[in-house]
């Protein structure tokens, strides 16, 4: 019996020790393949040659449109019209009447019967012609092509504001999803040695279900994102060199801003045309001066078979009314409108710039405050590699650390991301 005690004895110590090795080869090759993660891991976040070269953020595209050659041609067709105008007409009138005899009253020397009429004029009134108010009137039409311009140039800026912010966007979050995933496979990884301890009941089952919830999490957050370019395309920024650059030129984007802010375009534009306009209606334009000739044939005059004359002469009509002043007074009325609109347009343009301004400022201050706290985060990282080289057992610290710092790395790609959009928005 005693025999058969200290038999049982040495196979359950061989067991114990056959499973106690078999669970460190398990170990060992686990840490092996978590190296290599980590490895991989630093040569991402770590490699030196990171920079903050403009070429190598995302950048924003603008598309451009030729319009300026279609307005110019679209103005220059509009003067030809104008010019084209000869303030000529042609009248052609006859009159019958069968057993009935007309008078003809036009000539006061002259007056007899007739029972058929043919009379042809031609008429020029001088104002009507492009020879009176040229220069007005092509000032005029260059104006409303400057009109039409400005509507395109609107239209082309929030065009290209919506395309471009879209595109940024997209570029942005590839590089934040770049991130997610590095976390995601940091995490399957803890996920994985967790499994490990679990299996040997070094853990309780608590601690897989934490990993498995951060898991969930951050794919829940993870950014909409169809496609991911790869590892070797993508590269970070230079975190200290981007932060030593925060520093914004509130004055230069301000006047950048103000310029290229076309919403401000179109008061000046439209108040030109108002006093164009104004001028178009003064007393003299309201005139009318003609020359006319006119030829007439009489059929049926007593005592001929017919009869003919020629007339020359002037006509001048002068309205008798004020409406063309009251016209101008109304003008008048819509230029201070347009001015006291371009005012508030301008305050409100302001309150945008200082409102945008003042969250790029949060920003700054956001931005700084992640990239310090990622400095702590990357001494524990050395130094919990250096416990590991002494105590695999620090490896889940090490582990949580590097999942740290991809957390706040991410935070700070969000906050680059919205900070970079609205600058180029400020000044584009």
């Amino acid at each position: 019996m005693k025999l058969l005690y200290v038999s049982l004895f040495v196979y359950l110590s061989i067991s114990v020790s056959h499973a106690q090795e078999a669970g460190y080869k398990g170990d060992m090759i686990m840490f092996k393949q978590i190296e290599k993660h980590l490895t991989k891991l630093d040569s991402l976040l770590f490699k030196k040659e990171t920079t903050i070269n403009p070429t190598n953020l995302p950048q924003i595209n603008y598309i451009e449109l030729n319009s300026d050659n279609i307005i110019e041609d679209l103005i220059e067709k509009h003067k030809m019209a104008y010019n084209s105008r000869t303030g000529l007409s042609l009248q052609a009138q006859y009159n019958s009447q069968k057993g009935v005899e007309l008078v003809d009253y036009s000539d006061e020397e002259n007056i007899y019967p007739y029972r058929n009429k043919f009379q042809v004029s031609l008429n020029w009134n001088i104002m009507e012609s492009s020879l009176i108010g040229r220069k007005l009137s092509h000032k005029i039409i260059e104006t409303e092509g400057q009109q039409n311009l400005y509507t395109i140039n609107k239209n082309r800026q929030i065009l290209n504001r919506e395309r471009a912010t879209v595109k940024a966007t997209e570029d942005w979050n590839n590089m934040i999803t770049f991130i997610y995933k590095q976390r995601l496979s940091l995490l399957n990884e803890v996920l994985r040695l967790k499994m490990h301890l679990f299996s040997s009941r070094r853990v309780l089952y608590s601690d897989v279900a934490t990993i498995q919830a951060a898991i969930y999490e951050v794919k829940a957050t993870l950014p909409t994102q169809d496609t991911v370019v790869g590892a070797e395309h993508i590269q970070l920024i230079d975190l200290d060199r981007y932060r030593s650059n925060l520093k914004t030129d509130t004055l230069g984007y301000f006047n950048i801003y103000m310029s290229n802010n076309v919403d401000l375009e179109q008061y000046p534009i439209e108040q030109h045309l108002f006093a164009l306009n104004k001028q178009s209606l003064s007393y003299i334009k309201q005139m009318k001066i003609g020359v006319f000739t006119k030829f007439q044939y009489f059929g049926g005059v007593i005592g001929t078979q017919y009869s003919g004359k020629v007339d020359f002469g002037v006509t001048a009509t002068l309205p008798l009314s004020r409406e063309h002043k009251r016209k101008q007074n109304a003008i008048n009325k819509e230029i201070e409108l347009s001015k006291r609109e371009e005012l508030y347009a301008e305050q409100s343009v302001i309150s945008q710039y200082r409102s945008q301004m003042k969250r790029v400022t949060f920003l700054n201050n956001r931005l700084t405050q992640e990239t310090l706290s990622l400095e702590p985060i990357a001494l524990n990282i050395e130094s919990y590699k250096e416990q590991y080289q002494n105590s695999q057992l620090s490896i889940e610290n090490l582990l949580f650390e590097y999942d740290a710092y991809l957390f706040v790395l991410s935070n700070i790609y969000f906050i680059i991301k919205e900070r970079e959009i609205l600058l180029e928005r400020l000044i584009n």
